[in-house]
C-alpha cells in the first residue's frame, strides 16, 4: 500500500508597507543638506544624497523591519565628477559640431544600456532589507540585445524626419519665421525636435522593455524577481492619460476661444477676467492627470511583479495622488519652497500605505555573494536626467 505524500499548506500573509518619517525630522536633514551643498559648491551633494536616501529607506517598514541604504558618498562623488566631465564633453561637442547631432544622439542611445545596468547594479547593491542586500544581475550583453533595435529605430526615424523636413523646405521656412524675431536659428537646432517626434510613439515600448529588464534581473537573497505582463498594458496607460489630456486641452481651449471672441464689448473687461481662472483650472486638472498616470503605471507594474513566491500588490488612487500633487505644489509656492520636505513625506507615506507584499516564503530567502559595483552608472543617470528606478 502506497502512502501519499501530503504537502503542508503554505500560509499566505499580506504585509503592508509603512512609512514612518516625519516632516520636521526630514526638514532638518533637508535644510542642512541645502546649506552645506551651497557652501561647498556642490561637493556635499553626494553626502546629501546618502543622508536623504538613508532617511527614506530607514523609515520604510515592512513586517516591522526597515530598509537600509548603504552607499558610500565618496564613491558617489567620484562618479559625479566623471559624469560631469563626460556630459561637458558631450554637450560641448554638440555645440561645436551641430551637424553631427544625429551622431551624438546615436552615441547617447548606445550608452543607454550601459547606464541602465551600472545604475541598477549600484542601486541594488546598496539597498538592503533585514541585513540582506538586493542584487542586480549585470547582464550588459542582454541589455544591448533588448534595447539595440528600439533605440536604433528611434535614431533612424530621427534621421528620416530631419532629412525629410529639410528636403521639403520645412526647416528653411521655420528658420525664416524665426529671423523675424532676430533669433539665430540653425537647421541643426531642429535635430532634437526630430528626435522627440521619433521617440514619443516608442516611449511606452521602451518603458516596458526597461521595466521588464530591471525587474527580471533583480534578486533578493536567492529569490529572483519576475515581471509578468506584456507591452500592451503600458500603451493603455499612456494612451488613456494622453487622450484624457487632449480632451481636457480641447475643452478648455474652446472655452478660452469662446470668451475671447464671443463676448460683447460692454462686458469685455468682466468676462476676460475669467480667462486666467480657466487657465488655472486647466493646470490644476493636469495635476490630476499626472496622478492618474502615476497610479495606473505603478499599480500595473507592482501587481505584475513577483519576488520569488512573493507577490507585490498596489492600489494607488489617481484622484488622491492628483490632489496630493496639486495641494503640495500650492503649499510649496506659498511657502517659497520651505514645505518641500513635508510634501515628500506626504507622498511617501501615501504610496507606502497603498503597497502590500503577499508573502509565501520570506524567511526562506538567504543572502548571496555579490560583486562590488560602482557609483558611475547611477550618477550618469542623474546627469542625463534619466530615472531608472523601479
Amino acid at each position: 500500500m502506497k502512502m501519499e505524500t501530503v504537502r503542508p499548506e503554505v500560509e499566505v500573509q499580506k504585509l503592508s508597507f509603512e512609512f514612518t518619517g516625519r516632516g520636521f525630522e526630514y526638514f532638518k536633514i533637508w535644510i542642512v543638506n541645502i546649506c552645506l551643498t551651497v557652501l561647498t559648491l556642490g561637493i556635499y551633494s553626494a553626502w546629501a544624497k546618502v543622508r536623504t536616501n538613508s532617511y527614506f529607506y530607514g523609515n520604510t517598514m515592512l513586517d516591522s523591519s526597515h530598509f537600509s541604504y548603504l552607499a558610500n558618498p565618496v564613491n558617489i562623488l567620484k562618479g559625479r565628477i566623471i559624469a560631469l566631465v563626460i556630459f561637458a564633453v558631450y554637450w560641448g561637442s554638440w555645440q561645436v559640431y551641430p551637424a553631427a547631432g544625429i551622431g551624438f544622439i546615436a552615441i547617447g542611445c548606445l550608452l543607454f544600456p550601459f547606464f541602465l545596468v551600472s545604475t541598477m547594479a549600484f542601486r541594488m547593491r546598496n539597498s538592503a532589507y533585514r541585513n540582506i542586500r538586493f542584487h542586480f544581475v549585470k547582464d550588459l550583453k542582454g541589455a544591448y540585445i533588448v534595447f539595440l533595435f528600439p533605440l536604433g529605430l528611434v535614431v533612424l526615424l530621427t534621421w528620416l524626419f530631419y532629412t525629410g523636413a529639410d528636403t521639403a523646405g520645412i526647416l528653411d521656412a521655420m528658420i525664416d519665421s524665426n529671423q523675424e524675431t532676430e533669433e539665430l536659428v540653425r537647421k541643426e537646432d531642429f535635430i532634437f525636435t526630430a528626435f522627440m517626434f521619433a521617440l514619443l510613439p516608442a516611449i511606452p515600448w521602451i518603458d516596458f522593455l526597461r521595466t521588464r529588464f530591471i525587474i527580471n534581473h533583480v534578486q533578493y537573497g536567492k529569490a529572483g524577481a519576475k515581471f509578468n505582463t506584456g507591452v500592451w498594458p503600458f500603451y493603455k496607460v499612456y494612451l488613456v492619460t494622453f487622450l484624457a489630456f487632449l480632451l481636457v486641452a480641447l475643452i478648455f481651449g474652446l472655452m478660452v476661444a469662446a470668451f475671447v471672441l464671443g463676448v460683447d464689448r460692454e462686458f469685455d473687461s468682466n468676462m476676460l477676467t475669467l480667462v486666467p481662472a480657466i487657465v488655472v483650472i486647466f493646470y490644476a486638472i493636469t495635476f490630476y492627470l499626472s496622478g492618474l498616470w502615476k497610479a495606473l503605471r505603478t499599480n500595473m507594474i507592482n501587481n505584475n511583479t513577483q519576488i520569488g513566491d512573493n507577490q507585490l500588490h498596489s492600489h494607488l488612487n489617481g484622484m488622491k495622488i492628483g490632489w496630493i500633487y496639486l495641494s503640495n505644489t500650492m503649499l510649496i509656492i506659498l511657502t517659497v519652497g520651505m514645505l518641500i520636505p513635508w510634501a515628500k513625506i506626504r507622498m511617501a507615506r501615501y504610496v507606502a500605505s497603498c503597497t502590500q507584499l503577499e508573502v509565501r516564503d520570506l524567511e526562506a530567502i538567504r543572502s548571496m555573494k555579490q560583486q562590488d559595483s560602482n557609483a558611475f552608472g547611477e550618477e550618469m543617470g542623474d546627469m542625463f536626467d534619466m530615472d531608472f528606478g523601479m
